[in-house]
């Protein structure tokens, strides 16, 4: 990365999709005043890895990180990140995107002019989204249940502008690799939320599935593990003592000979079950939260950075 960065750096992950990753650049060159640097991290693409385009345009440079296996999109990202802070400054800004569209290029320079002077991060928080009612209903339910772990609001992902400061110290936690909104919420800095609708995509379809969305969600609890946990064992404390309560109470009732026992039979043993349920299941997710997230070494190549421009541009809409 050449001394003479630009003031925005854009970074961006890409795995087996080069066409939405190319309409991003295009979309991204009408939209960013000014000169600006891309640096692109494919994170191991085998059948369509990202290649630069041939072209030159004058207001971006180019700068790819090609992985030399999957590591997955949040390892891509701190790859990324850990590469930028290197070269980055305490006054520039860094931006942090999704490379198929759903983050709208537009909202770059909202988020820019909503970043306050006393804040460090500012994050898209999600407007308008495109999901279905499905994925949306397991939303509402894991942002509810993040809150009741940590007492803190999950509702923004991985779109963000960070201060360059900001990218030095999220750089030195073990956990960026593993979860970047989790981090920015451990990390104690200043977070600025910008509501911004989700876009949609440029083309081809989303890497995600139910399986990875919800292993997703169980890591960035793991991030803030110590305080999930501490509110998990009490859970768990109080459904247990709730199933005690109950048995000892029918127990109570039947030994006395009370008519009432057999009436309350079936409220008790409905309130002992679940009860018991809760308390397995936080029993668990606590015990899933404490397990080693190790990730493997990655390796990764820098190919020689190169002033680009888009080609293909008809693909894009405008």
């Amino acid at each position: 990365m050449p001394e003479s960065l630009q003031d925005l750096v854009v970074l961006m992950p890409v795995y087996e999709d080069r066409e939405a990753c190319l309409c991003l650049l295009h979309h991204l060159d009408a939209h960013v005043r000014g000169p600006y640097t891309v640096v692109v991290v494919d994170d191991g693409s085998r059948t369509n890895p990202f290649t630069p385009p041939g072209e030159v345009h004058p207001n971006r440079h180019l700068h790819l990180l090609r992985l030399n296996r999957n590591l997955g999109h949040q390892a891509a990202i701190s790859i990324g990140l850990q590469y930028i802070a290197q070269h980055v400054s305490a006054r520039q800004h860094v931006i942090v995107m999704d490379s198929d569209g759903e983050d709208a290029p537009q909202a770059i320079n909202t988020l820019a002019a909503s970043l306050e002077d006393h804040f460090d991060v500012a994050v898209a928080s999600r407007g308008k989204r495109n999901d279905g009612p499905l994925f949306q209903t397991l939303y509402l339910g894991y942002k509810a249940l993040f809150l009741c772990l940590t007492g803190q609001c999950m509702n923004f992902g991985n779109f963000m502008l960070l201060r360059g400061s900001a990218v030095q110290r999220l750089c030195t936690m073990s956990t960026l690799p593993r979860h970047l909104a989790g981090t920015v919420l451990a990390s104690g800095l200043r977070v600025q939320k910008v509501q911004v609708n989700r876009g949609r995509r440029y083309a081809g379809r989303s890497k995600m599935n139910l399986r990875t969305l919800v292993r997703h969600g169980v890591t960035s609890l793991a991030v803030l593990g110590p305080v999930a946990q501490q509110r998990l064992a009490k859970a768990k404390r109080i459904c247990a003592g709730v199933a005690l309560l109950c048995s000892l109470y029918w127990g109570g009732m039947a030994a006395a000979g009370s008519r009432q026992a057999s009436e309350f039979l079936p409220a008790l043993a409905a309130v002992q079950m679940a009860a018991a349920l809760g308390a397995a299941i936080s029993a668990t997710l606590s015990a899933r939260l404490a397990r080693p997230h190790a990730l493997p070494p990655a390796g990764w190549q820098l190919e020689k950075p190169f002033p680009s421009a888009v080609d293909n541009a008809s693909a894009c809409s405008a």
